[in-house]
């Protein structure tokens, strides 16, 4: 709603929050949006490496269908850059899982 400004006031800088949220629990669809908006840079901040991150962690889930984008993506991008966005992706364990860890710790 943020985005497009449907029934309330347009905000693209919450519905980055807002999609940054929804990314964390691993939702594919949503890392790909709040990529797109990393990536244009238009009425949010520019921002390629996270936009690569967010990239490759949707393509995980995806069988590599993302592989175009991300390499126009990395063209853009130095190698330190790609390199950083490469190693925050590689971090990155969708908040699900981790919850799901932290429940399956043995009780005393």
């Amino acid at each position: 709603m943020y985005e497009t400004g449907i029934g309330i006031e347009r905000d693209l800088g919450r519905a980055v929050k807002c999609y940054r949220k929804a990314a964390i629990w691993g939702i594919t669809n949503i890392q790909i949006k709040l990529a797109e908006l990393y990536s244009n840079g238009s009425e949010t901040p520019k921002n390629l490496v996270e936009a690569f991150k967010w990239l490759m962690i949707a393509n995980r889930s995806n069988g590599r269908e993302l592989d175009g984008p991300l390499e126009a993506l990395a063209s853009e991008m130095s190698d330190k850059e790609i390199k950083k966005a490469k190693r925050l992706a590689s971090e990155f364990v969708p908040l699900f899982r981790r919850a799901a860890k932290k429940r399956r710790k043995p009780r005393k």
